[in-house]
């Protein structure tokens, strides 16, 4: 294999793993939200932060498609599942 495309696809990995690991600790803090919503009688869901959330996302992700997949509503809903998850 060409040594150029060995270390691009080595720095894919690298930013791979920096996702997976922010990821985590998002969703970490997600389950701080859905405690902190739950001790305090708040709605688990507040769609007006989701949509503004969804807003903001795809207006930093800008033409980069790749990233635009965060805007898919089956990844809003999965973040919102974790937290309900949390309340059951």
């Amino acid at each position: 294999m060409d040594q150029n495309l060995t270390q691009l696809r080595d720095q894919i990995d690298g930013i791979d793993q920096k996702l997976v690991e922010l990821f985590k600790q998002r969703m970490a803090v997600s389950r701080q939200v859905a405690a902190y919503k739950q001790e305090h009688g708040l709605p688990t869901l507040d769609v007006s932060r989701e949509r503004a959330l969804l807003a903001k996302v795809g207006s930093l992700a800008g033409d980069d498609t790749g990233m635009l997949i965060m805007r898919d509503s089956a990844s809003a809903e999965a973040f919102c599942s974790e937290a309900h998850k949390l309340l059951e």
